[in-house]
C-alpha cells in the first residue's frame, strides 16, 4: 500500500510542516510506504524532506490582492497537475481538503480507478488514530 499524505500553500505553517516530517519519519522507521508532502512556491522554507517546490511560483511575501490571487490559482492548478503525474506511483491520497479548490473535483474525476480518501482536518478525523490505522494495514500486508 502506497500513501501520499500532500497539502499545497503559498506559506505553510511550520505546525504543518512539522506534522507532515514527524509523519514521513514516522513511517521511514516503520518501513511503511508513506510519503508526506507540501506543495509550495519554490524558495519556501522548511523541512526539505517533505516540501516539493513548484518553479512556476516563487515565494514572496509582499504581493498585493491581485498577485496573490494569481500565485494562488497557479499553485493549485499546478498542484492538481503534480498529483495527476503521481497518480500511477500511489495507491491512496490523503488530500488535505480546502473549502475553495476549484480543481480537486476534476482531479478526482480522473482518478476513479483509485480509492481517494479526503480528510477535513481539525473537525472530523483523529489524525493519529488515521495514521495507526494505516501504519497497521500497511504492516499486515506487508507480512502478506
Amino acid at each position: 500500500m502506497r500513501v501520499l499524505h500532500s497539502a499545497a500553500l503559498l506559506r505553510p505553517s511550520a505546525g504543518m510542516l512539522n506534522q507532515m516530517y514527524w509523519e514521513q519519519e514516522a513511517s521511514d522507521k516503520l518501513g511503511v510506504t508513506w510519503h508526506s508532502r507540501m506543495y509550495c512556491p519554490e524558495g519556501s522554507s522548511g523541512p526539505e524532506s517533505v516540501l516539493v517546490y513548484s518553479k512556476y511560483v516563487k515565494a514572496c511575501n509582499d504581493r498585493s490582492g491581485t498577485g496573490k490571487v494569481s500565485d494562488w490559482l497557479r499553485l493549485r492548478y499546478r498542484y492538481y497537475q503534480w498529483l495527476l503525474s503521481m497518480k500511477n506511483d500511489y495507491d491512496i491520497f490523503v488530500l488535505r481538503y480546502y473549502v475553495h479548490v476549484l480543481f480537486q473535483l476534476s482531479f478526482t474525476k480522473s482518478l476513479l480507478s483509485l480509492f481517494i480518501w479526503y480528510i477535513i482536518l481539525k473537525r472530523y478525523l483523529n489524525w493519529q488514530c488515521l495514521i495507526r490505522y494505516l501504519l497497521w494495514c500497511g504492516a499486515g500486508w506487508k507480512n502478506k
